[in-house]
């Protein structure tokens, strides 16, 4: 996956502020949309300080799902979950604009 997003922002992937809004139109050739899933912040999250940076840069769109952080009892976080929540901007992006959205975890 590393490799992938490091040829993508070799490429001139960039996810302006509109990536971070409801969106309308996204450069299909340059959004990269990351979608990461791990059991725990502390004990899986490989590369974490590379695709928050990654983000915080707008090179790429990355959202990350914590299943087993949180308090016993409460309701699971899952990538699916996250891609639920932003299903318009993915339909937009992958559906209408052929773009990219990784998913890997």
């Amino acid at each position: 996956m590393r490799a992938v997003i490091q040829e993508r922002i070799a490429e001139g992937s960039r996810c302006t502020s509109f990536c971070y809004q409801r969106l309308h139109r996204i450069d299909h050739l340059l959004a990269t949309f990351l979608y990461f899933g791990c059991r725990s912040a502390q004990k899986d999250h490989h590369y974490a300080s590379e695709w928050q940076s990654l983000n915080n840069e707008q090179k790429i769109h990355y959202r990350v799902a914590f299943s087993r952080d949180g308090p016993e009892g409460e309701k699971r976080t899952y990538v699916q979950d996250l891609l639920k929540v932003d299903a318009f901007e993915v339909w937009n992006l992958v559906g209408k604009q052929h773009g990219w959205v990784l998913i890997s975890g």
